[in-house]
């Protein structure tokens, strides 16, 4: 499964979202055609994974407690990742009900915006993502990452920066 776009669309008052047709069609065959698994984001979003991608990030996390508990930081991370986690089955109109707490750390108030993101959807408070992401795109950084992505000849290969496998300029910088 394979995500991408953006879709703006509107919290109801018992905390309803509709997701994107063009997203639940976007379910793998393997996957629970009725539900997403939804998470706290990193960016003060929230993270939507279909079953499959949910799984790796399940298998991901649990990787990290490898050993009799793991370390305290491992534990805590998983800790508070899975206590917000849902599973949140889609009604028959295509929408999603979020349970307060999750509505809350996302920040979203009413309007919303649904981005596909390779495996997963990020779902965004409007408000949240107008001010604090889309201002990347026309940022510098944005510009600079997507030069060494594609070269300045708009082609794949040129590397991304901060990565430490030899993946091209800015080589072992801590980004």
């Amino acid at each position: 499964m394979f995500f991408i776009g953006s879709h703006r669309c509107a919290l109801d008052q018992k905390n309803r979202i509709a997701v994107p047709a063009r997203f639940r069609e976007g379910l793998a065959e393997n996957d629970e055609p009725d539900a997403f698994y939804v998470v706290r984001g990193l960016d003060g979003n929230l993270l939507l994974f279909a079953e499959s991608g949910w799984d790796r990030i399940r298998q991901g996390v649990d990787a990290l407690q490898r050993g009799p508990f793991g370390d305290a930081a491992v534990r805590r991370f998983a800790r508070i990742f899975y206590e917000s986690a849902e599973r949140c089955p889609l009604d028959k109109q295509g929408r999603i009900l979020l349970p307060d707490r999750l509505v809350s750390m996302g920040g979203i108030k009413r309007d919303a915006i649904f981005i596909g993101v390779s495996d997963r959807i990020e779902l965004w408070s409007a408000e949240r993502y107008e001010a604090t992401e889309a201002p990347f795109a026309a940022d510098d950084e944005f510009q600079r990452m997507a030069r060494a992505l594609f070269g300045s000849g708009g082609q794949a290969g040129g590397g991304v920066p901060g990565r430490t496998d030899g993946g091209g300029e800015g080589e072992g910088e801590d980004r």
